[in-house]
């Protein structure tokens, strides 16, 4: 070059910039606005780099240097991937052919995937270049994937319900229909639901769906299909992966479900008849039994107690005949005649009480009381609540006769001298506990028919309490004495008069 070696020595005028451009900064300030620059760029949490045509990379930033090393005037495929030739599947010099911005996937040498930006860029001499900028995706793509599976799963788990599920949105289209409603209803194929569903112009006017985008809270109905079959609906607000509103419908066909609850419901009412009618006809049992005691104790009463009377009235005559052996045997059969009539007139009371028929339950169990004392030296300690109301003749009569089986039992089997009675009201019922401190016995054995003593027994108890709504409750272990509760409703069904 001329001048090559000279050095002229002088103050260099600085030449004046033309008119309307700025001066260009000093090398200083350009060389510290390179400098930030650059630490910009390292400090992306993405790669940076130029590529010129050559496939050389002139700028890599410190991600893509941590990544993938320094090129050291290498070509790009040459480091990258040790190939002698470029990648057949590259697009980052798409910008070259098309001056455009190109956008792509890679998977780098790391075996990460990067989002590929690439822009045309022009270098400062005005040379064409590629500005590639790569964010590594991986992660998202991998969740983007685990989220595909599952929504998969979720998928196949619908498909396989046997409810009907679908998507609504609020324009009636069909956006998912799960396999169990495509089977009843078809494929929508972009027809509106009340089309392709129930074959209407117009939306249901039964439907009540579409409630819950303005409610924003579940709804449950039921609807009977035209085709006769009941289904019942549950509808939820539901928000797209876009967050439009729609509705997750799940249906499920309950027909057979309704018409069992039916027939189940009809036999509910049919046995309940029954058990009514049983009811009936143990009231009507029970004061069947007590009229034919009466009517027995009656003809005791009214007959054979008069013969009984008369016959002794006509050996009285005899005995006073003046004959010895005459008047002996007329004094035995006498006394005869008095043990019967004794016994005539405690068979009567046994049989039909009087009190029982003038006076109520509390006043039945004090002659009880009275009268097992009496006849059996049973001391019966009585405590009856002075409020018990008055109840009907059939569950009256069948409570007095209860305990006096229970009291039979404890001089028969637990040979009790004391016994121990409440009555009382509590709410709806009536209570009367008999307790013993007897031997006790094992309340399994009432299983079985006549398994603790006989006649009226337990178990019958039990059985006919159980027939007007009322019930046995049983406390006894053996050496322990018993408790015996009978529970009855203060109100029963009366038995018709028939």
């Amino acid at each position: 070059m001329s001048g090559a070696g000279r050095r002229r020595i002088g103050v260099r005028r600085r030449a004046k910039a033309p008119s309307g451009t700025e001066p260009r900064p000093a090398p200083s300030v350009a060389n510290s606005e390179r400098h930030r620059l650059r630490d910009v760029l390292n400090q992306l949490p993405a790669y940076l780099v130029l590529l010129s045509p050559d496939y050389r990379v002139p700028l890599a930033n410190r991600f893509f240097e941590e990544r993938f090393g320094k090129s050291e005037g290498r070509r790009c495929y040459e480091y990258l991937f040790q190939r002698s030739e470029p990648c057949e599947n590259c697009e980052s010099f798409t910008p070259f052919k098309t001056d455009a911005p190109h956008r792509w996937e890679w998977t780098g040498p790391d075996g990460r995937t990067y989002d590929i930006h690439d822009f045309p860029f022009r270098d400062a001499d005005g040379s064409r270049l590629v500005m590639e900028v790569g964010q590594d995706v991986t992660d998202v793509r991998q969740a983007q994937a685990a989220l595909r599976r599952e929504r998969q799963r979720l998928f196949d788990v619908l498909e396989t319900l046997p409810a009907m599920i679908c998507l609504l949105t609020r324009d009636y289209q069909v956006p998912f229909a799960n396999r169990a409603f495509r089977e009843r209803f078809g494929e929508s194929r972009g027809r509106l639901c009340y089309e392709y569903c129930f074959g209407r112009e117009t939306p249901c006017d039964f439907c009540q769906a579409y409630g819950v985008l303005e409610t924003g809270r579940p709804h449950h109905w039921e609807v009977e299909a035209p085709d006769g079959s009941v289904i019942e609906a549950h509808d939820f607000p539901f928000t797209d992966a876009d967050g439009s509103p729609m509705i997750l419908e799940m249906d499920v066909d309950v027909t057979e479900r309704r018409r069992a609850e039916r027939e189940l419901r009809a036999a509910h009412e049919e046995l309940a008849a029954r058990a009514e009618q049983l009811r009936q006809l143990a009231g009507q049992l029970t004061l069947a039994e007590q009229r034919e005691r009466r009517r027995v104790a009656k003809v005791i009463h009214d007959h054979l107690q008069q013969l009984l009377v008369g016959a002794r009235l006509r050996t009285a005559v005899l005995a006073r005949s003046g004959d010895a052996r005459v008047a002996g045997a007329a004094a035995q059969i006498e006394a005869l005649l008095d043990e019967s009539i004794a016994a005539s007139r405690s068979l009567t009371a046994e049989l039909s009480p009087p009190i029982s028929q003038e006076g109520g339950l509390g006043a039945g169990l004090e002659w009880l009381a009275r009268w097992m004392a009496d006849k059996h030296g049973l001391a019966v300690e009585l405590s009856a609540d002075q409020a018990v109301p008055a109840l009907p003749e059939d569950v009256r009569v069948l409570l007095f006769e209860s305990v006096r089986e229970l009291l039979f039992n404890a001089v028969k089997h637990a040979h009790a001298r004391t016994v121990q009675v409440s009555l009382r009201q509590v709410g709806s019922e009536i209570q009367i506990r008999v307790s013993d401190s007897g031997p006790g016995f094992d309340p399994a054995a009432l299983q079985q028919v006549g398994g603790i003593g006989g006649g009226f027994g337990l178990f019958s108890i039990r059985e006919r309490l159980s027939l007007v709504g009322g019930r046995v409750e049983i406390d006894s272990t053996p050496g322990q004495g018993s408790r015996v509760t009978l529970i009855a409703p203060l109100t029963s069904s009366r038995p018709s008069s028939s």
